[in-house]
């Protein structure tokens, strides 16, 4: 009696389901695994409309391309900012898709049982445990670098279209480069011993790579038009050129080759000792199955191919692994349920339940107790100093930060580029109330930095006594309270807004929007150059273009706007519960299909 298709498709949601609650009521990880960068790309998005080209808080442009960071402010626009579940929403799906997925492939070349072991040791794993709610790339990534090297397989040896492939492709390339198509088609190394049984499929071959083509460079253009050479030397000089040849620490290529064995041995502990042995096993004596051999050598010349490209690059990091593991999964499940061939239907199901029972409290108790950081306190007294914010003068006060943690714009849903200190006492002497955000500064410093500038030292958080990260609010105001007036700065800019408040800034373009009939704002040039300003009043106003020399100023006094008729929020919030539909629609069809796969084989 085989297992079920329903049966096994609730088990491995159920121990998704499993992961989800051990993350999500663990004290908070923002401040850790540098996950604070890919949150300020997307709120660099949601509050500036930055979709094509992001920057986080100090200017810098991103490394990676802006899928992740895509999926996740498309998340958030139903609920209008971003807040920790809609942030990891989109890696939590990856991570249910590639379980089914796994699920549907071990099924249909290894057996149910075996695809259902797959699914749950790729779960139940510490890489499982960690990547379904970490906010990087790296688990999108897995996700479509995964499929990729499926329909790779399929268009080469089951004569698929190759559209799908290519449409795969483009979406792993939008999601860290083009590393994930490399090592997606290092599975083509098992042609060295296994032919395509009925030749090749070329339906698709070429108008899918034009269309990859067109997806992918066309982004890379559209960013460049934006952001000119930076563009290039952040993200192929640095990230890509760079990386390959020499890492931070000055290793260089295959200097830190024995760590990706490591990291894939400790990450997957205990499954990678299965993993290990079913290597062994398709090494010396591969499948007598024609479908299964050719299935289980693409996956070996998969998994050894990007093993050898993660030896070779001299910028290591055990997460990179992540979509080796799918793969090393599968391999494992088969070598299972080769050796407990002989269960029965009911102790696959009792062992299945009491795996991920097990492993649930044990990556519980670990991440409630054993893995508590300084930085969970700290990450909590950040949320408070938010809320005290946010209560005393509202979430549209054009803050100013100098070197601030991102934690805090991401519980305000702000998104402020830090400022030159050099420009700190001309806003503290401003008439209009600001606020400075002072960030690991002793007294002395900020004595320097005020340079004389009268100011109120209104609240500081102290966390866990650690005077070097005192997080301070700094005003020429002797309290905080709401007002009509502010004093901000952008750039190289002072700007002093009276009924506005700023909506997004995309480097000199400021968007207003005013919250009086009757408004004001006053441009102040900080800087020794001559500068270029693009003021727009939202939605559908005036264009303000300045140019002022050094010192000088550009008042817009007192003038009549009329009524606010802004319907851009009303789209935006349309689009985000249709992104919400699309989810919903898309692990539909994925659900019947992962169930139609399983009720077609043994």
């Amino acid at each position: 009696m085989k297992l079920n298709s329903a049966s096994c498709l609730t088990l491995v949601t159920i121990a998704w389901i499993c992961l989800l609650v051990v993350r999500l009521t663990a004290p908070y990880d923002l401040m850790n695994n540098d996950q604070q960068r890919p949150a300020a790309y997307t709120l660099d998005i949601l509050v500036n409309n930055q979709w094509l080209c992001q920057r986080d808080v100090s200017g810098d442009i991103t490394s990676k391309p802006p899928l992740f960071a895509w999926a996740a402010a498309l998340s958030s626009l139903a609920l209008g900012r971003l807040d920790r579940y809609t942030l990891m929403w989109p890696n939590a799906v990856a991570m249910l898709l590639l379980s089914w997925g796994v699920l549907a492939l071990g099924g249909r070349y290894f057996g149910r049982a075996a695809g259902l072991v797959a699914a749950l040791i790729f779960l139940l794993s510490p890489a499982g445990f960690k990547m379904v709610s970490l906010i990087r790339s790296d688990t999108l990534f897995g996700f479509t670098t995964f499929f990729t090297t499926f329909f790779l397989f399929q268009s080469v040896f089951r004569r698929w279209n190759w559209f799908p492939f290519w449409l795969m492709a483009a979406a792993t390339t939008l999601t860290k480069g083009p590393l994930g198509v490399l090592i997606a088609a290092g599975g083509l190394v098992a042609l060295l011993s296994e032919k395509p049984s009925q030749g090749w499929n070329r339906k698709g071959l070429f108008s899918g790579a034009i269309v990859y083509l067109l997806i992918c460079a066309g982004w890379f253009w559209a960013a460049w038009l934006l952001e000119g050479d930076a563009l290039i030397a952040k993200m192929i000089t640095k990230e890509l050129v760079n990386h390959a040849v020499a890492s931070d620490s000055g290793d260089g290529i295959g200097g830190g080759w024995y760590k990706p064995v490591l990291y894939f041995t400790s990450r997957f502990f205990p499954w990678s000792l299965f993993a290990w042995a079913a290597f062994w096993r398709v090494w010396k004596h591969p499948s007598i199955e024609n479908g299964v051999r050719q299935f289980e050598r693409y996956l070996f010349a998969h998994f050894f191919f990007s093993l050898l490209v993660f030896s070779l690059a001299p910028h290591q990091r055990a997460d990179h692994l992540f979509p080796l593991l799918p793969a090393a999964a599968l391999l494992a499940g088969a070598q299972i349920s080769r050796w407990k061939a002989h269960w029965t239907l009911q102790q696959w199901r009792i062992n299945a339940v009491v795996l991920i029972v097990s492993f649930s409290v044990l990556f519980g108790i670990f991440y409630h107790k054993v893995d508590y950081h300084k930085e969970f306190q700290w990450l909590e007294n950040i949320q408070n100093a938010a809320q005290e914010i946010d209560f005393s003068l509202g979430s549209d006060f054009p803050l100013v930060y100098d070197n601030g943690p991102i934690a805090l714009h991401f519980y305000l849903n702000t998104m402020r580029l830090d400022v030159s200190p050099d420009y700190i006492d001309d806003l503290l002497r401003s008439e209009y109330p600001a606020y400075w955000i002072a960030y690991n500064k002793n007294e002395g410093q900020i004595e320097a930095i005020t340079n004389g500038a009268e100011y109120f030292e209104l609240k500081s958080w102290l966390p866990m006594g650690e005077e070097k990260q005192l997080l301070r609010i700094i005003s020429n105001q002797p309290r905080m309270q709401p007002s009509e007036k502010a004093a901000t700065i952008i750039g190289d800019a002072l700007i002093e807004i009276d009924g506005f408040v700023i909506q997004s800034v995309k480097h000199n373009r400021i968007r207003l929007k005013h919250t009086d009939e009757m408004a004001s704002f006053r441009v102040t040039n900080l800087s020794n150059s001559k500068q270029k300003f693009k003021i727009l009043y939202s939605p559908f106003r005036s264009i303000h273009e300045l140019e002022l020399e050094p010192g000088k100023t550009y008042l817009r006094s007192k003038f009549y706007l009329g009524p606010q008729y802004d319907f851009s929020k009303y789209l935006f919030h349309l689009i985000g519960i249709s992104m919400w539909w699309i989810y919903l629609a898309v692990l539909i069809f994925a659900y019947r299909k992962t169930r139609h796969s399983l009720e077609t084989t043994e």
